[in-house]
């Protein structure tokens, strides 16, 4: 959690001390990265340790010069990847990765602010690997693999260096439904994905 911390209010500094400017609407593509982690409390009561997370995703910016809010909608690429640590006392060994395509829509709010503040939500569908060597104190161990839906919500800021070129720092949560996975010897089990994760993301318009 602090190293989220830190590198989310580092970020959010050097963008507010950038000079002012604003984009052009039209296409863009957005490249972002940072860290995350899984909540325990639903993905089985493992603890995870600091995990990392990118994304990548072609979008388009409507500016509305009468509202207080524009409008942009992107087709995202997003992928998690994240290592178990224990299962109460007992120590894992795995990682646990999603790879998925989401379809987000933002919206920018007008400010006085030298940065645009925005929140957004998104859509999609995943898959979610997982794996550990069962060495929690199981005499089972987990290789499996589901694909569901999922959503996600997102806040942060932006700043746009020029016409074409921005960079941002966001809070995301991520749900998928819930999961299906078995062990070696065939038991199921239904866990839940809930990941949090801080970024920073630059945006190349055109």
């Amino acid at each position: 959690m602090h190293s989220i911390t830190r590198l989310f209010a580092g970020a959010l500094v050097a963008i507010l001390l950038a000079p002012v400017a604003r984009a052009d609407e039209g296409l863009y593509l957005r490249f972002g990265g940072g860290l995350g982690y899984i909540d325990e409390d639903v993905f089985s009561d493992i603890d995870f340790d600091l995990g990392y997370t990118g994304s990548a995703a072609i979008g388009y910016n409507w500016f509305f010069p009468e509202n207080v809010a524009d409008f942009r909608m992107e087709l995202e690429a997003v992928y998690h990847n994240t290592e178990p640590n224990s299962l109460g006392t007992f120590p894992l060994d795995g990682r646990a990765e999603l790879y998925g395509g989401m379809v987000n829509a933002y919206f920018d709010f007008r400010t006085i602010w030298v940065a645009v503040p925005y929140v957004g939500g998104g859509i999609g569908w995943v898959q979610v690997n997982y794996e550990d060597d069962g060495s929690g104190g199981a005499f089972a161990t987990f290789d499996d693999d589901d694909t569901v839906f999922a959503y996600q919500a997102m806040a942060g800021f932006t700043k746009y260096l020029n016409d074409h070129l921005a960079v941002g720092v966001e809070y995301r949560y991520f749900e998928a439904d819930r999961l299906s996975f078995r062990n070696s010897i065939g038991i199921e089990s239904r866990p839940l994905y809930s990941h949090h994760s801080a970024m920073v993301n630059f945006i190349l318009g055109f």
